[in-house]
């Protein structure tokens, strides 16, 4: 990946970097579902138990005895016999509600952003045009897996990863998909293929032609393990300084569980992050937000 882009703009990206870096080390107020209020903008769940109603019909009273005309004797009348027990518990079971839960979510991680190399991930608006609509085209590739005639003959050779990293664990699942990647998709530098010194593939651009640079491996990394199951919001393209290479180069950042490891195009095995050196994230795109990077002050 080329990096005149970032070299013109490098004065007006790390200075932005600086002045949004320092916004975020305040404190937050902390969030809890516990039942309790974590700071002013906490959130406090109450569930709710519904005890079922116990009430049952009224018994029928006894029926007072009807006055004798005073020209006629009093007729004895039988006593009232009181309700059977079986058909009050009859009555019962007819008017007790079944119990009432509230219905539970499924409990979902809180996000974690890629504060790696000593930085701070920010949202921004000033990654380039474009950049965020690239990498939203997982289902554009899904589309390219199921057979779109516009991404070429290599597709199958993609829908059959697919479906074998889908039953590994998430370890084995980045070390298969990474290296696949690698050996599956050819360098080239985007000013040679398209004439622009930055051009991002689309899926059936990269499945029809085989090739792209360091951010396109990214992409494509992206995509077949979001097609496995990979949350989306585990992911970031991360484009970075590489000092020791003195270049631009692009990773995916995947999230295992509190921590993240890199997935490199120079590289089969996954890397993490303190394995590198002279490394300086600039930005990290996923399918709905930028993220600049910068330094504590």
């Amino acid at each position: 990946m080329k990096g005149s882009w970032l070299r013109k703009s490098r004065a007006k990206l790390l200075a932005t970097a600086v002045l949004t870096a320092s916004l975020v080390v305040l404190p937050f107020p902390a969030v809890t579902n516990a039942g309790s209020v974590g700071g002013p903008a906490g959130f406090s769940f109450e569930t709710k138990a519904y005890a079922p109603y116990r009430g049952i019909f009224p018994r029928k009273e006894p029926l007072a005895e009807e006055a004798a005309p005073a020209t006629e004797p009093a007729v004895a009348t039988a006593p009232e016999l009181e309700p059977e027990a079986v058909p009050e518990v009859i009555q019962v079971a007819q008017v007790v509600a079944p119990r009432l839960t509230a219905p539970q979510e499924p409990a979902r991680r809180a996000p974690l952003l890629p504060n790696l190399f000593g930085t701070v991930a920010v949202a921004t608006s000033m990654a380039p045009d474009g950049w965020v609509d690239h990498v939203d085209q997982g289902a554009a590739f899904d589309a390219c897996l199921s057979g779109a005639a516009s991404c070429g003959s290599r597709a199958g050779t993609w829908r059959n990863m697919r479906d074998t990293l889908a039953g590994l664990s998430l370890r084995d699942r980045l070390q298969r998909a990474n290296s696949f990647v690698n050996h599956n998709l050819y360098f080239r530098y985007d000013s040679a293929a398209t004439g622009r010194a930055d051009s991002w593939s689309s899926p059936s651009e990269l499945l029809r032609t085989g090739g792209g640079d360091c951010e396109d491996f990214a992409l494509a990394k992206y995509w077949l393990l979001r097609a496995t199951g990979v949350p989306e919001e585990d992911m970031y393209v991360m484009i970075v300084r590489d000092a020791v290479a003195r270049a631009d180069h692009a990773y995916l950042a995947v999230r295992t569980g509190d921590s993240f490891v890199l997935l490199d195009s120079r590289v089969d095995g996954v890397l993490p992050p303190h394995m590198l050196d002279e490394i300086t994230p600039v930005f990290s795109i996923t399918a709905t937000n930028a993220y600049l990077h910068g330094r504590r002050v």
